[in-house]
């Protein structure tokens, strides 16, 4: 079973059609398992039943319930979803957090964090109301996390001791709406297990063997221990979910029996955000380009950027060009270098500070492409590498306003920053034309809208097998 998420926007050899039946249908049988709350039909949630017709009512339809108050509501009960991750909570990753926003949006969702990585600490505080933590209990597997949940297991003044669950899942801890109660996890209560990157569906089998495989998907990203050059298996019944052109050549040729949904890009926006426009300057005001990386800098080129940025103050020094770099940046001259910021004070710093910003990505087919696809969103104009031709091959077709930076040749990167100097209309034309199309490109409809559409067509199929 093949689909698209990018209709009519991909190169016909490559890219397989989704059908609007099946995006509508598995939409459909996500609501249609939902028992809503009294009074709430599925006509006032959007979707008409085949058959059906909206009946015109004299009472003026109610506001819509936000995602938190649907989860808190005990009388709200809808299909049972676990997703795993080995990150959550992080404020650094905008794709991350919108993935689980969006499935809270649709589903009674939990979150387990079977084995959680290295590296990167827990930050529950800038999350809590985006993720209704107030709304949820951790039930904590592991003595370490005690500590660390505390806070959240106490707000909506409640309290949530989780000594009695220490060891009962070989996994670090899991978040469960508070209206499902206190008792213990089951693996039964869930109509789906969703995993975010391929190493957590492998923790996660490991962990807690025998879940059925046709009743859970991978979100494929690269890396997450899915790379190309290593050959994996999978039962066949597992749906995967690719995310770039190359992920979806690889995964057909390990798991050629797999379902696959192209979902090209990454759920970059979430679905109640509204666009902001940048705004024309004035001549002789400053610009400011902007470099982040938070991994190995060569990989990432902070070696390129460096090199790009001392050769614009050497070749245009009357221009009023600021160099920004974020992270593990390498040093220079006239770079202002800021740590990593959560994503909420990122997207502040992109909308009032900067211009143009910067993927310098060298490593092959290890990330999504194009990085900085936050600050396109944001109506930055996007400078980056694309040395196997990503841009085609995942249906992007970015045209003029994405300046391709190619390495050795950094005079021309250069001069394409100056034009912008010369001529503020076309940075702002640029900064349109570029948010237009990643707002089409990277929003909820064609990403998260066709994932959840997809497994309540499948939660649908498997429960009429079990009604047979």
């Amino acid at each position: 079973m093949r689909a698209t998420a990018s209709q009519g926007i991909a190169a016909s050899w490559r890219w397989r059609a989704l059908t609007a039946v099946a995006v509508v249908s598995g939409a459909l049988a996500l609501a249609a398992m939902a028992q809503l709350q009294q009074g709430t039909t599925i006509l006032e949630r959007g979707w008409t039943a085949p058959g059906d017709s909206p009946r015109e009512s004299s009472q003026p339809s109610p506001p819509p319930r936000s995602h938190c108050e649907v989860i808190a509501d005990p009388t709200v009960r809808r299909p049972r979803v676990l997703v795993t991750d080995i990150l959550f909570p992080t404020p650094l990753s905008a794709w991350r957090l919108n993935e689980l926003t969006a499935w809270m949006g649709e589903v009674d969702l939990d979150i387990l964090v079977t084995r959680r990585a290295d590296g990167f600490s827990a930050d529950w505080e800038p999350i809590q109301e985006s993720h209704c933590l107030a709304d949820y209990n951790v039930f904590v597997f592991t003595e370490a996390h005690r500590g660390s949940v505390e806070g959240i297991n106490s707000l909506a003044n409640g309290t949530f001791d989780t000594s009695p669950f220490l060891g009962h899942w070989p996994a670090e801890y899991l978040l469960r709406p508070r209206k499902f109660g206190t008792s213990s996890p089951s693996l039964k209560d869930y109509d789906w297990v969703h995993h975010i990157f391929l190493n957590a569906y492998e923790f996660f089998n490991k962990a807690l063997p025998g879940y059925p495989q046709r009743q859970q998907s991978i979100h494929l990203y690269p890396g997450g221990r899915f790379f190309i050059d290593q050959e994996y298996t999978l039962p066949p019944e597992v749906t995967l979910f690719t995310t770039q052109s190359f992920v979806r050549d690889h995964a057909d040729k390990c798991f050629p029996k797999n379902p696959k949904v192209d979902v090209f890009g990454g759920p970059m926006l979430a679905k109640d955000a509204v666009k902001a426009r940048k705004w024309l300057h004035e001549p002789g005001a400053r610009i400011s380009a902007c470099f982040t990386s938070l991994g190995d800098r060569r990989e990432k080129g902070a070696d390129l950027y460096v090199r790009i940025a001392e050769l614009y103050r050497s070749t245009y020094p009357q221009d009023n060009v600021t160099f920004y770099g974020i992270g593990n940046v390498i040093p220079a001259v006239d770079m202002v270098v800021f740590d990593p910021m959560p994503q909420q004070q990122l997207d502040a710093f992109y909308r009032d500070e900067v211009d143009i910003i910067f993927n310098l990505e060298r490593t092959q087919y290890r990330n999504g492409w194009p990085l900085g696809v936050e600050g396109l969103l944001m109506g930055l104009v996007l400078f980056t590498t694309d040395a196997y031709n990503l841009n085609d091959r995942n249906g992007f077709n970015f045209g003029s306003e994405v300046t391709i930076v190619t390495e050795g040749r950094e005079d021309l990167t250069v001069e394409a920053i100056h034009r912008y100097t010369l001529n503020r209309h076309l940075l702002l034309e640029h900064s349109m034309r570029g948010q237009d199309r990643a707002w089409e490109m990277f929003g909820h409809d064609r990403q998260m809208g066709v994932i959840i559409s997809e497994v309540g067509r499948r939660i649908k199929a498997t429960s009429e097998l079990r009604a047979e």
